[in-house]
């Protein structure tokens, strides 16, 4: 899964999967995690969502296209689309009616457990001691 984000043969669909990972980690991390960050938390979405992006390139999970222009496209459609928004709530139902995949969800969930270092999930590697989570920061 470190090459998920790698693996599309456009740019907007590498996009689109970048952020239906972050949405649906954000209701995951609501869900499961108590954590209240994102479109859950009482601050802006987007310096979590490009928090998000920051640890995808660190570990590795970003195509060689990447750049800095390719990153300001991702976040214009993460704030600007009508569907592929980080301020609207995805859940896993939501993710298996627009792909028409079943397996989507467990897709976009490992992804986003590559990189965050941990998941919620079963069979997911559990989120790390360490582990500072979004909501507990001040992104003002």
């Amino acid at each position: 899964m470190v090459k998920f984000f790698q693996e599309f043969d456009t740019e907007p669909k590498t996009y689109e999967m970048l952020i239906d990972s972050f949405r649906l980690r954000c209701d995951d991390d609501y869900a499961y995690g108590g954590h209240y960050h994102g479109i859950y938390g009482q601050q802006p979405a987007l310096p979590v969502f490009r928090d998000f992006l920051t640890r995808a390139k660190a570990a590795g999970m970003l195509p060689r296209w990447w750049n800095e222009d390719k990153e300001s496209a991702c976040v214009r459609m993460a704030v600007e689309d009508e569907h592929f928004n980080i301020e609207f709530a995805v859940e896993k139902h939501d993710i298996i009616e627009h792909y028409k995949d079943r397996f989507m969800p467990m897709r976009l969930r490992m992804a986003a457990e590559n990189v965050y270092g941990g998941g919620y999930g079963i069979g997911q590697r559990p989120m790390s001691e360490d582990y500072e989570c979004q909501c507990r920061m001040d992104w003002r």
